[in-house]
This record gives C-alpha cells, sequence and structure tokens, in this order.
C-alpha cells in the first residue's frame, strides 16, 4: 500500500542517490574543464576526442556499406528471378502472357482442389475450435 512513510523513504533513497551520482560526476566535469585550460591539456583531450570521433566515423562507414551491399544483394536476387522467369517464357514468344496467366491458373485451380477435396480447410476450423 502507499502510503505517507513510503512516499518519504522513496524520496530519500532518490536524494541519496542523486548525491552519490553527483559526486561521481563533478570531480570528472572539473578534470575535464580543468584539462581544458592549459595547452597540454588541450592537446591531449583534442587527440583523444579525435581518436574517439575516428572510431565512430570508421564505424558508420562500416555499416553504411554492408546495409549497402545487403540491399544490393535482395535486388540482384529479385533481378535474377524476374530475369530467369523471362527467360523460361522466351520459347513461347507473343505467346508467353497468356502462359503466364494459365500458370496462375493452374495453381490456383491446384490450391482450390487441395482445399476442397483433401479438406485441409477442416484442419484449420477444427484446430481454431479445439483451442
Amino acid at each position: 500500500m502507499i502510503g505517507i512513510q513510503n512516499i518519504r523513504k522513496f524520496a530519500a533513497r532518490i536524494r541519496a542517490g542523486s548525491r552519490k551520482l553527483s559526486m561521481g560526476i563533478f570531480p570528472v566535469i572539473l578534470l575535464v574543464a580543468d584539462s581544458t585550460s592549459s595547452s597540454i591539456g588541450q592537446t591531449i583531450f583534442n587527440g583523444l576526442w579525435g581518436i574517439i570521433l575516428n572510431l565512430f566515423k570508421s564505424i558508420t562507414a562500416s555499416l553504411g556499406s554492408l546495409f549497402g551491399e545487403m540491399m544490393s544483394g535482395f535486388g540482384q536476387s529479385v533481378v535474377l528471378m524476374f530475369q530467369s522467369f523471362g527467360f523460361s517464357m522466351s520459347g513461347y514468344g507473343v505467346w508467353a502472357p497468356v502462359m503466364f496467366v494459365v500458370g496462375l491458373g493452374v495453381a490456383i485451380l491446384v490450391g482450390y482442389l487441395f482445399f476442397t477435396f483433401i479438406d485441409a480447410e477442416k484442419d484449420v476450423t477444427g484446430f481454431e475450435n479445439d483451442l
């Protein structure tokens, strides 16, 4: 149950945690601010910052090229599929679109016969009723 005592304890825990956090972060901020005020500290800070930036640049460039290669591979596989389909229909000449429609019709007919005669739909609806 939420009570005033529990809220006060929770608030006290948050205050204690924020004090600990500020005590850990504050010296680091002072160190960075102090190190950037001198020329040696500025040189060291700039050198480390340059290394970190170069690391992130190389990571983003690698991820970008990886993404490009993945999309290119997917696109090439789609192109290859349509090319091979087109080449397989080249023997029919001008009748290729008709043969394409006939092939789709036969596939739909086979699916219809599968669901009608084998009664696969009953398996699906029976499974839903069992659940």
